[in-house]
């Protein structure tokens, strides 16, 4: 089961910037935690999605205009202002990641399904609203998923000139806009997925007898080596080698990284691989959790995620340093899926509300 769904039809919006209401409220949590949520959509909006948050509290993420077609936004914490965008007049827009200096990237494609067949470009977009779209040299699909403070980005794409369905990990300079393979030793099929100010990269790789690892690659061995110096490979402790979904997500200034996988019966459980290179398994707590999914860790190693319930609805969690789980439940809320968790602990997401049905995006402070 995956952590979030990025393959939805969108239709276009250019740079509409609109002011919307939002709503404040604050709930305290069974677990003894206490915050209060901000809940926003776009102006028809049928589903909005927060997938990644700043320090400021701003955030990236996409929403579904009700015909079937996706627009990317930005949202300003400190005054509520939603600003809808596509870029090259793209149907199908989702903004993946932000950093500090409120830079966002993320993709433009189409609605072919799987990824074998789909075509599409990643962006990088200013905060003035100017915004690039760039590709992988021979490749007619390119998926960036994280960025830095200095700008760089990483991501994968799908190398059209292997004959088959083959990806590769990219790594994109921000100065100079060139993209380069970021390499694994014996791997097919390279996922970069997490980058950190320090350029570590972190991501999945399937070798040649379709077994899946993780690796870590650090700071200017990118681009180098194949896993040689700077650069780790390692097994998930207790994953389904075979299953090739999940794997490492995020990762912080201290080489933590976190995800999740499968296990061999086919239950998901999220995970922490510490700079040292030990594991945590992460399993909510709560009575009846058939599943856990990590998918956001900021420095101070809180990580950010949801889980599945006995009755099969999603509820969100942040798991503290200490290791106490809090509970993320909207108000009101028949399902929370939190996506990304900034340097002082909020956490942005998507939360279904009972009363009308509708998902909307939000962001929690502790």
């Amino acid at each position: 089961m995956p952590p979030y769904n990025v393959t939805r039809n969108w239709r276009l919006l250019d740079s509409l910037a609109v002011l919307i209401g939002v709503v404040f409220c604050t709930f305290a949590f069974s677990a003894g935690a206490s915050g209060t949520y901000v809940l926003f959509d776009p102006p028809g909006s049928v589903k909005t999605e927060g997938l990644a948050i700043n320090i400021a509290g701003d955030v990236a993420g996409d929403y579904d205009d009700g015909s079937g077609h996706g627009v990317c936004f930005s949202y300003r914490f400190s005054d509520g202002k939603i600003t809808g965008f596509t870029v090259d007049n793209s149907s199908n827009c989702a903004a993946l990641s932000i950093n500090d200096g409120g830079v966002i990237t993320g993709r433009i494609t189409d609605n072919a399904d799987p990824e074998c067949t789909r075509t599409g470009k990643s962006f990088v977009r200013a905060p003035d609203g100017t915004a690039k779209s760039f590709g992988f040299p021979n490749s007619s699909y390119t998926f960036a998923l994280g960025i830095n403070k200095k700008g760089n980005i990483v991501g994968y794409y799908r190398d059209d000139s292997s004959g088959g369905c083959v990806f590769g990990g990219f790594f994109r300079d921000k100065n100079s806009g060139t993209l380069t393979d970021v390499p694994v030793k014996n791997a097919q099929d390279i996922y970069a997925t997490g980058l950190n100010n320090s350029d570590d990269v972190t991501g999945r790789f399937l070798d040649f007898v379709q077994i899946t690892h993780g690796f870590l690659k650090r700071g200017k061995t990118i681009t180098g080596k194949k896993c040689g110096k700077g650069c780790q490979s390692f097994n998930i402790q207790g994953a389904d080698k075979h299953n090739n979904i999940g794997g490492p997500l995020g990762i912080n200034n201290t080489r933590d990284i976190t995800g999740y996988f499968t296990d061999p019966e086919g239950v998901d459980h999220g995970f922490i691989r510490f700079s040292n290179g030990t594991f945590a398994q992460l399993d909510d707590p709560n009575p009846g959790t058939q599943g856990t999914f990590a998918l956001s860790i900021n420095d101070s190693q809180a990580v950010a995620g949801y889980y599945v319930d006995a009755a099969g609805s999603q509820h969100g969690f942040v798991r503290t340093a200490a290791g106490e789980f809090l509970d993320i439940d909207c108000p009101g809320g028949s399902l929370t899926q939190p996506h990304g968790i900034n340097a002082v602990g909020q956490v942005t997401g998507q939360c279904q509300t009972a009363a009308d049905g509708k998902v909307h995006g939000f962001v929690w402070t502790p």
